[in-house]
C-alpha cells in the first residue's frame, strides 16, 4: 500500500495508526460505489406523487465511518421552496451523515462538549467531524429524542443527597415579554430576561449530571426538570 510505503515508523503506535488509516481508505473506496449502487436501486423503484416535480440528480458529500464519500441521488420538488430526496429517507440519512456515524456522534455529544466529542471521535476511530457538524446532527435528532424522554417513567427511589448549582445569563426577548421588567438601559428598561441553567447531581453518582432550565418569572423560578425528576428530585429529603 502506498500509504504504508511512504515512511518506516520506528514505533508500533505510528505504524498501527497508519495501518488503520489505510484500512479506512480501502473501506471508503469499496463503500462509495456500493452505496451509490443501492441509491440507484432506490431511485429506480421510487414512485413519486403526481405533484412531485423531478429536478434531476443532486450531489452530496456524505460523512461515513470510513470518511467522506460522494454520492448522487434523485431530487424532487415537493412544494415551493421544499424538496425531497427519496434515497435519503430510505437510507435513514441524518443530514449529511450516515446512521452509524450519527449514532456515534450523538453518543459522544451526550457525554461532553462538542469540541471534546470531535477530538475523541478523531482519536478513537479516526473520524473527522467538526463541532458545527456535531451540533447540526444533534439538533436534527433531538426533537425525536424529546418525545422519547417524555415517556420515560420517573424513578421511585429517592436519592439521599441532590446537589444543585446554578448559572445564569441574559436572553434577548420581545418587547411584550419585557413589560414591567427593570433593566440596565439608560431609561431603566430591559432588553433581556434572566435564564439559568442548573446542573443536578445525586450523591450516588456525582459525575452524572442533568441540566434543568429555570426561567426567572416575577422574582421566582419556574423549573423545567423532568429529567431531574427521574433522579428523585421531588423525593429527595430536605436538609
Amino acid at each position: 500500500m502506498p500509504l504504508l510505503q511512504q515512511a518506516q515508523p520506528t514505533g508500533l503506535l505510528p505504524w498501527e495508526q497508519m495501518f488503520r488509516d489505510a484500512l479506512l481508505a480501502a473501506g471508503r473506496q469499496l463503500f462509495e460505489p456500493m452505496l451509490q449502487q443501492r441509491i440507484d436501486q432506490i431511485d429506480r423503484a421510487y414512485q413519486p406523487h403526481p405533484k412531485f416535480r423531478p429536478m434531476g440528480r443532486r450531489p452530496l458529500v456524505l460523512a461515513t465511518l470510513f470518511g467522506e464519500v460522494r454520492i448522487q441521488r434523485d431530487y424532487y420538488l415537493v412544494a415551493e421552496g421544499a424538496g425531497h430526496c427519496p434515497a435519503d429517507a430510505a437510507l435513514g440519512l441524518e443530514g449529511s451523515a450516515t446512521p452509524a456515524l450519527a449514532r456515534l456522534i450523538t453518543r459522544a455529544a451526550a457525554q461532553q462538549p462538542y469540541g471534546a466529542a470531535s477530538r475523541d471521535l478523531a482519536e478513537y476511530g479516526a473520524i473527522e467531524v467538526d463541532e458545527r457538524q456535531i451540533q447540526r446532527v444533534v439538533q436534527r435528532i433531538s426533537p425525536d429524542v424529546e418525545s422519547w424522554l417524555a415517556q420515560v417513567p420517573s424513578s421511585s427511589i429517592a436519592v439521599p443527597v441532590l446537589y444543585v448549582s446554578c448559572d445564569g445569563t441574559g436572553t434577548p426577548m420581545r418587547k411584550e415579554e419585557l413589560i414591567g421588567r427593570k433593566g440596565k438601559q439608560a431609561d431603566g428598561s430591559a432588553k433581556t430576561r434572566e435564564v439559568s441553567v442548573r446542573p443536578d447531581s445525586n450523591h450516588a453518582r456525582p459525575s452524572h449530571l442533568t441540566f434543568s432550565q429555570l426561567t426567572c418569572q416575577t422574582g421566582s423560578y419556574t423549573p423545567k426538570c423532568h429529567p431531574a425528576g427521574c433522579r428523585g428530585l421531588c423525593r429527595s429529603p430536605p436538609r
